[in-house]
């Protein structure tokens, strides 16, 4: 599983996918971007450990729209077969 934690974001504030900060839960916080590779796709990629994990090119909205909606709600959901999204809870 690649578990993705996006910081939680106030239903008043603007902003949008690009500007969201998620992290990889399973290697400790590293950086999660979303990036395309050529001839290979779209990919969610830490940049702490290096793993990634593909988002096939007809899920990639869906995915985005989803995340947003989870730095708004906190609801906890899986995108797609082996990705889950929560979001990051921060102290203090």
């Amino acid at each position: 599983m690649f578990t993705i934690e996006v910081i939680k974001k106030e239903k008043n504030e603007t902003f949008n996918f690009d500007s969201l900060e998620m992290f990889h839960k399973e290697c400790h916080g590293g950086r999660v971007i979303l990036e395309w590779i050529n001839f290979a796709g779209d990919f969610f990629t830490c940049l702490r450990c290096g793993e990634r994990i593909k988002i096939e090119q007809k899920d990639v909205d869906g995915v985005k729209s989803k995340i947003v909606l989870i730095a708004i709600d906190g609801k906890e959901r899986r995108l797609t077969k082996g990705i889950r999204v929560i979001q990051k809870i921060q102290n203090g």
